[in-house]
């Protein structure tokens, strides 16, 4: 079972009000997706509080001949959160009523050990996690989904699982961007047609949070991707995309500096020939008529670039423009 604590010195409370997500034990995370416990839920977080300060020894045994799906699942949650040694389990008549959960049990089980997951369990996950999510417990098949993700594994099902699910009509942003992001990242995914549909709903989706920080992170995030990915023409015509100029644009003159950095050097190793004259008032309000105090370099970098341009018609940029490119995102 699992013996996460606490994170030391925190007080126990309710998770969403005084945790932030990445100190939540996963056992708690998914007693917040339990929705079944409903009255008992302030009762189960007692149980978890104190088994996080018990020695291991001293917990509770585990439940057993168990007669509900309802009360199974609420002992499993426990369990998962450290509060029972051993998973709970149900009278041997009531068993085959609620394969879904003794189906919990088992992937629970296999993702605490350290070992490699076996086809099965990768298959048993990408099963639970579909239906998990169709069932409305969306936050625990996304629980379920990062731990994939976390150990590296990556299967067909779970991509179409979280394409599909992050598509949904009835999803919020945030997790849109969850599914879709975790679809995007989860290891081995060649760069196909659907990996570009799924990159501009990503970005789409993450202008919709208020959070002005998650969405500029996002889309620095698809830039580097195009980047590593050398789609030039993709990167060329995502930086006139009327969302992202828009979204760098909230940086101030230094994020439109650095969407029109983008635009020159994505254009240029496109094969075609950056639009100097066009750009020029972005150009002047962002690095000339109010100075470029706190953006020395890009706008250097940017105005070197562009002079070059008009320049050297006859010479060929694209080294310098990769590189530059690769400066400015990172790589």
């Amino acid at each position: 079972g699992s013996q996460e604590k606490r994170p030391v010195g925190k007080a126990f409370a309710a998770p969403e009000a005084t945790w932030d997500e990445k100190d939540v034990p996963v056992g708690l995370r998914s007693l917040r997706g339990v929705r079944d416990l409903q009255g008992p839920i302030h009762e189960s977080r007692s149980l978890v509080e104190q088994a996080a300060t018990c020695d291991p020894k001293q917990r509770p045994a585990s439940p057993t001949n168990l007669d509900t799906c309802q009360a199974f699942r609420r002992s499993i949650a426990l369990w998962h959160a450290g509060v029972f040694e051993k998973p709970p389990t149900m009278r041997a008549g009531a068993r085959e009523a609620c394969t879904r959960e003794a189906a919990l049990v088992g992937i629970l089980q296999d993702l605490s050990s350290t070992g490699p997951l076996p086809p099965r369990i990768q298959d048993t996950v990408a099963e639970f996690i579909s239906t998990t999510a169709k069932r409305g417990y969306s936050f625990d098949a996304l629980v379920l989904l990062r731990s994939m993700r976390d150990r590296g594994v990556c299967v067909p099902k779970l991509v179409s699982e979280a394409r599909a699910i992050g598509r949904g009509e009835h999803i919020t942003p945030h997790a849109r961007v969850d599914w879709i992001g975790y679809a995007l990242t989860c290891p081995g995914r060649q760069p196909d047609d659907t990996v570009w549909e799924d990159l501009r709903l990503l970005a789409e989706s993450s202008r919709k949070i208020g959070d002005v920080q998650i969405p500029y992170r996002v889309h620095t995030a698809v830039v580097r991707y195009m980047v590593n990915q050398q789609a030039w023409a993709r990167l060329a015509e995502f930086s006139r995309d009327p969302g992202f100029v828009q979204l760098m644009s909230q940086g101030g003159p230094s994020g439109a500096a650095m969407s029109l950095l983008v635009q020159h050097t994505a254009d240029t190793l496109a094969g075609a020939k950056p639009d100097i004259a066009g750009t020029l008032d972005t150009y002047d309000i962002a690095c000339v008529r109010y100075g470029n105090a706190g953006r020395e370099q890009v706008c250097r970098e940017l105005g070197t670039f562009r002079n070059r341009v008009v320049r050297e018609p006859g010479v060929d940029l694209a080294p310098a423009a990769e590189q530059l490119l690769k400066q400015v995102v990172g790589l």
